[in-house]
């Protein structure tokens, strides 16, 4: 290997190592100096004129990106950076073309989604345009960009701007079109604070919980009653189950007997690093959280149903919070000895979690807000699943209790009539941008 050839080497090692530390500024200028060795360096060709369309300079990048496809047609960088010259030149039906190749090849590339969401947008698909653009805002929020003006290029902001907007009205229009004619059937005043939920949930004003101890990870309803525990008292229903406490508990050791079949793991899985920050075991033992599932982010497990007739039914004469996609999650949870679920918290502060404990070693105990509770057999316990909350296991025996979600009993029927229908419309976008 030559001199030259040996420095472009170290300058493409240069290059890339720029872009990993988030320095394309530098990266491009190693780019550059390869091209003054060789000008048929693909990589470079389409780094260096992806960044000169982001510039404005269209003749240039054209020239260099051209010239880069024709060398390795099927480089996605290459086709986001052409992508980007026919958008901002308005040949926009090019741009879908070349940037879809791109985001095909490598399903990461923020910037080709971003501008993708242009393109689509300027020739009518305003739908495909909104999913474009989430997913660009995504992907670029996973690595840190775009969070703040100070994490977004100079020359994207105005774009990154107009994608979060974009968003942002979709999905307002999603919510209006959801609540239309429940708006009209209750009135503004007994939806108020459906509104200002919704106003939150998009951003348009800024409210927060009154008990910094509540952090609801996707959806704040303002105006409830802000407590980590409510009272068994405001869930009158619940005496059927704490009375057929014996009769769920037979159930549940039959099926425990079986082998674990019907049960499966809590988050998934019960091993590796996707699960740090989530479960340990004190024991230098895997932590084991599993499930045997009545309902699943709001789908009936028939056969586990068929399996506790008993349980099944109970739970079908049970007002439980019914949204498609998302609600009820109803299970037998088991803990193994010396598995600790760590602090964390839920989506919405919309529902509560009861637990029905069925078989609790010593040992074992639950804490919501920093106030601990300590389970008793066949003795519903109620909580607020936005504050703070971890359970654990630290006896020398399996723990069992039935999971049950219901609403806050402090929402109106017109204000669950309107997130049962808000919810479900706003899960479908997500799940649509997630897929492409």
């Amino acid at each position: 290997m030559d001199r030259s050839s040996n420095r472009a080497s170290e300058l493409l090692t240069a290059a890339r190592q720029a872009q990993q530390r988030g320095r394309p500024d530098i990266a491009e200028k190693h780019y550059e100096e390869i091209l003054r060795i060789d000008p048929d360096h693909d990589e470079a060709l389409g780094f260096v004129g992806t960044r000169m369309a982001l510039r404005g300079n269209h003749p240039a990048a054209l020239r260099l990106l051209k010239h880069a496809a024709e060398l390795n047609p099927d480089m996605a960088l290459a086709q986001e950076g052409l992508g980007i010259v026919w958008v901002r030149t308005g040949h926009c039906d090019a741009a879908v073309q070349a940037l879809s190749a791109a985001v095909a090849a490598e399903p990461h590339r923020h910037v080709a989604r971003l501008f993708l969401g242009h393109a689509l947008d300027a020739i009518g698909q305003p739908r495909a345009a909104a999913v474009a653009y989430h997913r660009a805002i995504t992907e670029a929020q996973k690595r840190g960009l775009w969070i703040s003006t100070n994490s977004t290029a100079p020359f994207l902001l105005d774009d990154v701007k107009r994608a979060i907007e974009y968003v942002r009205r979709t999905r307002r229009q999603i919510i209006d079109d959801a609540l239309s004619e429940i708006r009209k059937r209750h009135g503004s005043a007994a939806l108020a604070r459906v509104e200002q939920c919704v106003a939150t949930y998009l951003g348009e004003h800024v409210i927060i919980p009154n008990d910094p101890r509540q952090r609801p990870k996707a959806l704040f309803f303002p105006g409830l009653p802000t407590t980590p525990y409510l009272s068994r008292e405001m869930f009158p229903w619940v005496s059927a189950l704490e009375e057929a406490t014996s009769a769920i508990h037979d159930e549940l050791i039959t099926v425990l007997a079986e082998q674990a079949k019907g049960f499966e793991p809590f988050l998934g899985t019960n091993t590796g690093v996707s699960l740090n920050g989530y479960l340990q075991n004190d024991r230098a033992e895997e932590p084991v959280w599993d499930a045997f599932f009545f309902y699943r982010h709001g789908l009936r497990w028939d056969e586990n149903h068929r399996r506790c007739p008993t349980t099944s039914a109970l739970l079908d004469s049970s007002p439980l919070a019914h949204i498609r996609d998302h609600a009820p999650e109803v299970c037998f949870s088991l803990l193994t000895p010396g598995t600790h679920i760590l602090p964390h918290h839920g989506d919405t502060n919309t529902r509560v979690v009861l637990h029905l404990p069925l078989i609790v070693p010593r040992g074992c105990a639950l804490n919501v807000g920093g106030e601990i509770h300590e389970w008793r057999v066949g003795e519903i316990v109620a909580f607020d699943d936005t504050f703070e909350h971890e359970a654990w296991n630290r006896g020398e025996a399996l723990r069992v209790v039935l999971i049950l979600d219901a609403w806050n009993p402090h929402l109106t029927d017109a204000e669950r009539e309107a997130l049962t229908a808000m919810v479900p419309v706003l899960g479908d976008f997500d799940r649509e941008c997630s897929r492409v």
